[in-house]
């Protein structure tokens, strides 16, 4: 017999897994999951298996536990640099965490794909400078503060930044060449220090505000530079 059932967070799937049976099918923040009775963690970018591996000191297989990778706080210099990484879909597992490291994912320039932890409020400085195949980061609601140059020289064509991000730091989409739009969902405007957000992106048409908050935007520090681009986001 199988199980559907959402979840919001992983450990609320696994504090009611036992009483699902197995096998059975979930979806834990929108990501489908099929499991067996085996309570084994896994990934399917073999660059970010090879490197887990080499963090639990083992050999062949992960045998590792969602409770494992939820119980790791900080990943710094697990994957900096490292130009084989593809896909991460799982980062959003490490649920312990509530924070991208500085320079977490800087230059994995394979890097195309990833989603974040759920938990996490602060994207720290160049967490993914210089990764310019990247296409697909979602940014959960958690986030509160987006630090300098977060995003720089990235390969984003959109973003989305959710409404609870409070503040935003200097170039964070700085050099990112095939940025077309952005969307920012927080009624009031986000804090910044100056114009720099969207430095050279020389393809940028379009940054789209909560409709009712546009004059708000356009009347706040640093947003001014982009007025000619705002659209409210009723439009999309």
């Amino acid at each position: 017999m199988r199980y559907m059932k959402n979840y919001e967070f992983m450990r609320d799937y696994l504090a009611d897994r036992e009483n699902l049976g197995f096998p059975h099918i979930v979806i834990v923040s929108g990501m489908t999951i099929y499991l067996t009775g085996e309570d084994t963690f896994e990934v399917k970018d073999n660059a970010v298996k090879w490197v887990l591996l080499e963090k639990w000191n083992q050999v062949g297989s992960l045998r590792m536990t969602y409770n494992d990778i939820m119980a790791v706080n900080d990943v710094t210099g697990w994957f900096e640099g490292n130009t084989d990484i593809v896909d991460f879909k799982e980062f959003r597992y490490f649920e312990g965490m509530d924070y991208v490291p500085g320079r977490c994912f800087a230059h994995c320039t394979s890097l195309r794909s990833i989603l974040l932890p759920p938990t996490i409020t602060t994207i720290w400085d160049m967490a993914f400078g210089n990764t310019d195949s990247l296409q697909e980061v979602v940014i959960p609601e958690s986030v509160v503060h987006i630090k300098d140059n977060a995003f720089n020289s990235s390969g984003l064509i959109s973003v989305t930044v959710p409404k609870n991000v409070e503040d935003i730091g200097d170039y964070v989409w700085c050099h990112c060449h095939n940025l077309r739009e952005a969307t920012f969902e927080s009624v009031n405007p986000p804090k910044m220090n100056g114009g720099t957000l969207f430095s050279d992106c020389p393809n940028l048409t379009t940054v789209y505000v909560p409709g009712k908050s546009i004059d708000r935007y356009k009347r706040a520090r640093g947003w001014s530079y982009f007025a000619e681009k705002m659209k409210p986001i009723e439009e999309k």
